[in-house]
């Protein structure tokens, strides 16, 4: 549910870091079009990605680097597991990327037996980072947040899962950064099912870290900045 508007402090230390910054709201968040939060294949994501990646190219000479943060991290891995050759980006760095939410065995049941009587759920916030303005903002003040979580996209989580288990992986090199008191993934899970695919994959935990570190408080966000590989 986030987008390009809660990035402000990633944007500007990669501005400060002197490198070119192409943002974009994947569709249905933000100021993109789309039904609020609705997919159905997470392969919709990619298509934008690439659309993305295209005009990058045209644009700038110099080398792509690729950052994402949990639900742009498993868009980011669904697209370097399609990507058998002539892969983009020079790097590639994931924030607490999303394959097993917390709770996903209880989750995905609810999801099955919801489906009949609804297509949306009332949105659960969690708190997902130790800055409480980040929270207050998102929960009471942020315009742009959607108040429904569409079942469609919970659907769409399990087939991402599913294809993942089914891939063969990659042997490029992936920079992983990943809080220990985070409340939203099964992370410990996840490193486990990521290492499997990934040999190269390098792991950055962040103590205290917890699941949104592009918002987390001032003195996590200089460990988890200065852990990116650009």
């Amino acid at each position: 549910m986030d987008h390009i508007g809660l990035f402000n402090h990633l944007i500007q230390h990669l501005l400060e870091r002197q490198l070119n910054v192409v943002c974009f709201d994947l569709p249905g968040h933000g100021l993109s079009t789309g039904r609020p939060g609705y997919i159905l294949d997470y392969g919709e994501y990619v298509g934008v990605l690439e659309l993305v990646i295209n005009i990058s190219r045209e644009m700038f000479s110099a080398p792509l680097h690729a950052v994402g943060q949990s639900m742009g991290g498993a868009v980011l891995l669904k697209h370097l597991i399609r990507h058998k050759k002539d892969y983009p980006f020079a790097s590639l760095n994931l924030f607490a990327p999303l394959l097993f939410p917390r709770g996903w065995n209880i989750n995905r049941w609810l999801h099955l037996l919801s489906k009949p009587f609804t297509d949306t759920s009332k949105r659960v916030y969690r708190d997902s980072s130790w800055d409480k303005d980040f929270l207050t903002f998102v929960r009471d003040c942020d315009p742009l947040q959607a108040s429904r979580l569409p079942l469609a996209w919970v659907g769409a989580l399990k087939k991402w899962i599913k294809e993942f288990r089914k891939s063969e992986g990659s042997n490029l090199k992936i920079n992983l950064i990943q809080g220990d008191a985070d409340k939203t993934l099964d992370w410990e899970t996840n490193l486990v099912k990521f290492k499997e695919k990934f040999p190269a994959l390098k792991v950055h935990i962040i103590k205290s870290g917890n699941h949104h570190l592009v918002n987390e408080i001032k003195s996590l966000r200089e460990e988890i900045f200065a852990a990116l590989e650009l």
